[in-house]
């Protein structure tokens, strides 16, 4: 085989494998992910096993904003994180969503894990008619509790979900 030919074939296995990596990102890096692994990662990254759901919530910060803990599993394993909805023109760029983990007796907690702002670009979608949500990364949930919460930056009020 000549070297153009062999050249041309390396490179026609790089433009492959890069291809792959542009038409699906998160197949890429979701193989790699695994338990504690995999916290902080976007769940629209993540090919669930079936449909996630809202485990608690919506809990509201009383000025339209509302929080919910979502949880789905992925590749047998249960993950969670924090949603918020809120309608579009409002200030939630001045909220803060994240999720909170503690082991069942909270003698240890994890706090403000994966904080996003209302609006965070990639984090961030229409869900309704004017209503947006904004979401965390996921976290592994192996024996350990967790909740969402909602902090506003404009008043220092904080909403959370109960702990699941």
């Amino acid at each position: 085989m000549s070297i153009k030919a062999r050249i041309g074939m390396v490179v026609a296995i790089m433009c492959t494998a890069l291809m792959s990596l542009i038409a699906a990102p998160g197949a890429a890096f979701a193989a790699v992910c695994y338990d504690y692994g995999c916290d902080g990662v976007n769940p629209d990254n993540l090919a669930w096993n079936g449909t996630a759901v809202t485990r608690l919530g919506p809990a509201s910060n009383g000025s339209g904003v509302s929080v919910e803990l979502r949880s789905g599993t992925y590749n047998g394993k249960v993950y969670v994180w924090g949603r918020m909805k809120y309608s579009g023109g409002s200030d939630a760029h001045l909220v803060r969503i994240s999720v909170d983990r503690c082991t069942a007796d909270r003698s240890q907690c994890s706090y403000n894990m994966g904080s996003k702002a209302g609006g965070t670009e990639g984090w961030s979608g229409n869900v309704a008619t004017n209503t947006y949500s904004t979401w965390t990364g996921v976290y592994y949930d192996s024996a350990l509790i967790a909740r969402a919460c909602v902090y506003d930056t404009t008043d220092g009020s904080t909403a959370c979900t109960g702990w699941w």
